[in-house]
C-alpha cells in the first residue's frame, strides 16, 4: 500500500460509546504505514510506542484517541508537516519529550490524559501552535514559561487541571492570546493578557480575586470562587466593567461573585422581572449604543457542581447564556474538595442595539427583561439604556 494516504481505524458509533473497548489484534510483522500517508485515526491504537520505522513525512493529521501510547519520543519520530496531534483520553500517555520534529504543528489536544506530567518546553518553538487543549491533564501542576513564545497561540484550554496552581508571568503580554479557559485550576490569580475576549475562571477555589480586564474582553466566568471577595462597585475593576458596556458594538457579560446591584442601573426590582416605561420615540436616537441588564443569583445548594443557565427576555428579543459552557469532566461531588459556596453572584450583561433594529423599537412604549435561572434563584434584577 505505497500510495495510501488515509487510514482510519475504528468501530462504528453503535459500537463505540466513546472509550476504549475493544482491541486489534496485531501481527507479528506488523508495521505503520508511512510512505504518503496524510491521515491517520485510530481509535484505541494498542501498543505502548510507535514502531521504530514509524517515519511519515507527509503525515498532516495524527489522531489516536483512547490510545496505549506511553510517550513520544520527539528524538525518534520525523513528522516535518504534521498540524494536528490528538492523544485525547490515552490515560497511560506521560509526555513528549521533544517537538522538533513537528515543527508546524497547529493543534495538540492532550485532553483526559491523566497521566501527563509536564509540557516539554521545546513546544514554545512552535509558531504555528494555535489550540493547545490540556483539559483534565490532572497531574499537570506547571506551565513551562516557553508557551509565551507562542506568537499564534490562541486558545489554551486548562479546564480540569486540578494540579495546575500557577500561570506564566509573560502570559500576560501573549497578544494572540483570546481564549483562556482555566476552569476548576488552582491558580490564585492571573494578569489577562491586552486581546483577551473570554475568560473562564469557574471553580478555583484558590483564586483571590477578579483581575483587571482589558477593554477587548467580552466575557467572564467566575462562579463558585469560593476565596474570591464579594465584587464592590466603588473598586477600579467595577469601574471597568461599567466602563466595558460603553462599548458600541460588542456583546459582553460576566459572572462573578456579588450581591448588589450597581447604582447605574435606575430600573431594579425584588424578583425576576422589571419593566422600564419609556417616555417617548426619541429614547431611540443615535446616542443609544444598547441595553445593559443586571440581575443577583442564589446559588442552589444542591446544584453547586453544576453550571448556571441563563435565559434573558428582552421585550421581543430573547438571548441565552450558558456559564462555563466547556464543563469540566468528573468533577467531584464533595463539598469539601470543590467548597460548598452559597455566595450570592451577579450577572451583567450588555447586548447592543443592532440586536432590536429590526424590531422597530421606535414604536415600543416599555421593556420588560424577564430572567430564567437554571440552578439558582433571582433575588433581584435591573435594566438600563446605555447612550454615548
Amino acid at each position: 500500500m505505497t500510495e495510501l494516504k488515509l487510514l482510519k481505524v475504528f468501530l462504528g458509533c453503535d459500537c463505540v460509546d466513546g472509550r476504549e473497548n475493544y482491541q486489534v489484534k496485531f501481527s507479528e510483522d506488523f508495521r505503520l504505514p508511512c510512505f504518503v500517508l496524510r491521515y491517520l485515526h485510530w481509535h484505541g491504537y494498542q501498543l505502548k510506542f510507535f514502531p521504530a520505522d514509524f517515519e511519515a513525512v507527509e503525515l498532516l493529521e495524527l489522531s489516536m484517541p483512547y490510545s496505549h501510547l506511553r510517550q513520544i519520543n520527539g528524538n525518534e519520530i520525523n513528522f516535518p508537516q504534521l498540524t494536528i496531534l490528538n492523544l485525547s483520553h490515552s490515560q497511560h500517555f506521560e509526555n513528549i519529550s521533544n517537538f522538533s520534529r513537528m515543527p508546524k504543528l497547529e493543534g495538540l489536544v492532550l485532553e483526559g490524559c491523566t497521566s501527563l506530567v509536564e509540557v516539554d518546553p521545546s513546544v514554545g518553538d512552535l509558531s504555528n501552535l494555535s489550540l493547545m487543549n490540556l483539559k483534565d491533564c490532572k497531574r499537570l501542576n506547571s506551565l513551562p514559561n516557553s508557551i509565551c513564545k507562542l506568537k499564534s497561540l490562541t486558545t489554551p484550554i486548562l479546564t480540569g487541571c486540578s494540579r495546575l496552581h500557577q500561570l506564566p508571568d509573560e502570559l500576560k503580554e501573549l497578544q494572540s492570546l483570546v481564549n483562556l479557559n482555566a476552569n476548576g485550576t488552582s491558580i490564585r490569580g492571573i494578569s489577562p493578557p491586552p486581546n483577551l475576549r473570554i475568560l473562564y475562571l469557574g471553580h478555583c477555589q484558590r483564586l483571590r480575586g477578579i483581575p483587571m480586564l482589558p477593554s477587548s474582553i467580552q466575557q467572564v466566568y467566575a462562579y463558585n470562587c469560593i476565596s474570591v471577595e464579594t465584587l464592590s462597585w466603588n473598586t477600579e475593576l467595577a469601574a471597568s466593567i461599567l466602563q466595558r458596556i460603553q462599548a458600541p458594538n460588542s456583546e459582553f457579560s460576566i459572572f462573578v461573585p456579588g450581591t448588589r446591584i450597581p447604582d447605574c442601573f435606575t430600573h431594579k426590582l425584588a424578583g425576576s422581572s422589571v419593566k422600564m416605561e419609556l417616555p417617548n420615540p426619541d429614547w431611540y436616537s443615535e446616542d443609544f449604543l444598547g441595553f445593559a441588564v443586571c440581575v443577583v443569583l442564589a446559588p442552589q445548594a444542591e446544584m453547586l457542581q453544576l453550571h448556571p443557565e441563563i435565559l434573558c427576555e428582552l421585550k421581543i428579543l430573547t438571548f441565552f447564556h450558558s456559564c462555563g459552557e466547556d464543563s469540566v469532566d468528573g468533577f467531584p461531588l464533595s463539598d469539601q474538595e470543590w467548597g460548598n459556596s452559597t455566595n450570592d453572584h451577579i450577572w451583567l450583561a450588555y447586548q447592543p442595539r443592532a440586536r432590536a433594529d429590526r424590531c422597530h423599537p421606535e414604536e415600543w412604549g416599555q421593556i420588560k427583561a424577564s430572567f430564567e435561572v437554571f440552578a439558582c434563584e433571582v433575588k433581584e434584577c435591573a435594566i438600563s439604556l446605555i447612550y454615548k
